[in-house]
């Protein structure tokens, strides 16, 4: 009897240890709209990124491509905004490097300036 008890306290123990909790709610659809602009928005940045002339200008000024998408990635959707408003002002006939640099450029000072990144202080 004893030994059962054993048996059923380990039992108890081992079930509320393991029992993990999951919570559902109902988002707003101006939340999950919010969330899928941001992530179109980082794909439509990311991808003129690693465009091969970009990635290019990018390593050419020290810069690793990837590491420049993860830095897009956690721009907030204010900033993702004014980047790509800034990357819609640029010549029609086709995105110059010259330019992209120096948007990419520009967002590398904000996020050292919040302090997101040590891109600056490395050099």
């Amino acid at each position: 009897m004893k030994r059962v008890l054993q048996h059923i306290l380990v039992m108890c123990i081992a079930f509320s240890f393991c029992s993990n909790a999951a919570y559902a709610a109902v988002i707003s659809t101006e939340a999950a709209l919010a969330v899928q602009q941001r992530a179109d928005s980082i794909a439509r940045v990311s991808g003129i990124m690693l465009r091969e002339d970009v990635s290019a200008a990018l390593v050419q000024m020290g810069v690793d491509p990837a590491k420049a998408v993860e830095r897009v990635e956690a721009l907030t959707l204010h900033e993702l905004a004014e980047l790509e408003n800034q990357l819609a002002t640029l010549p029609a006939g086709g995105i110059g490097v010259v330019e992209v640099v120096g948007v990419v450029a520009v967002v590398l000072i904000v996020l050292e300036l919040l302090g997101v990144t040590n891109v600056f202080t490395k050099l």
